[in-house]
């Protein structure tokens, strides 16, 4: 859950950014205490789209968060039924704010500073156990590229690694072929890049959030210094 401090602009150092405020309508607007879950699927969708509006693209395709907030039992007791929809930087994915001193409005338009692109992974000090990913530029070393978010259709959250893969990487791998240029049975076969991808949790789920950020992922630790956008069947 996150926390908020108001500060005077976005040229101060904030964690969080207040893109559009509404009022929530129909059945999230009329309940005894303030909705949760699948009842936020309507204000979830009103939030993506203008963050859309506000971003000039997918939220999906940059280093952010999407946070949608509504008021607390205490403001909702007093009548209180606003929709709030803010805008977050992370690291990679289901991380933690970070602090900005600018705007993101029209950040996925032109050069797109806080587009999702390439990666290194982290691992642990084993070198063997995955801990996250450093966003970098695809002309340094990376082993990871953003190939686009695969959406599922309505269904039943995916709470086990076995029921993610089977509703979700399908979806990433016909990106990621598409993508690389190469055909999902090239790359399923390849044997030095596969698909890995990230999941919402079940709450950004029940909303509406039915997505997997999906990547592009060398074997064996390789690392290349190029977009592999395109790249086909030569060699990295």
């Amino acid at each position: 859950m996150f926390s908020f401090k108001p500060v005077d602009n976005c040229t101060t150092a904030h964690a969080s950014e207040t893109f559009y405020v509404g009022e929530l309508t129909g059945s999230a607007a009329g309940g005894g205490a303030p909705p949760k879950g699948d009842k936020l699927r309507d204000a979830w969708t009103k939030c993506d789209s203008e963050a859309e509006k506000f971003l000039g693209g997918d939220f999906h395709d940059g280093r952010l968060e999407l946070i949608v907030l509504v008021p607390s039992s205490t403001q909702w007791a007093a009548g209180a039924r606003y929709l709030r929809c803010d805008l977050a930087e992370v690291v990679s994915d289901g991380d933690k704010p970070v602090n900005r001193s600018s705007s993101l409005k029209n950040a996925l338009i032109g050069d797109k500073p806080i587009a999702l692109t390439c990666a290194m992974e982290v691992y642990d000090t084993d070198g063997k156990t995955w801990l996250d990913y450093t966003p970098t530029p695809c002309t340094s070393a990376h082993n990871m590229e953003y190939v686009g978010t695969y959406t599922s259709a309505d269904r039943p959250f995916p709470s086990t690694s076995d029921e993610r893969k089977t509703a979700m990487r399908p979806g990433c791998e016909a990106l990621g072929a598409k993508y690389l240029g190469l055909s999902t049975t090239q790359l399923t076969s390849h044997q030095q890049v596969g698909i890995g991808f990230w999941t919402v949790d079940e709450e950004n789920w029940n909303r509406g959030n039915r997505s997997s950020r999906c990547y592009a992922m060398l074997f064996d630790k390789k690392t290349v210094t190029r977009s592999l956008k395109g790249i086909g069947t030569a060699a990295f």
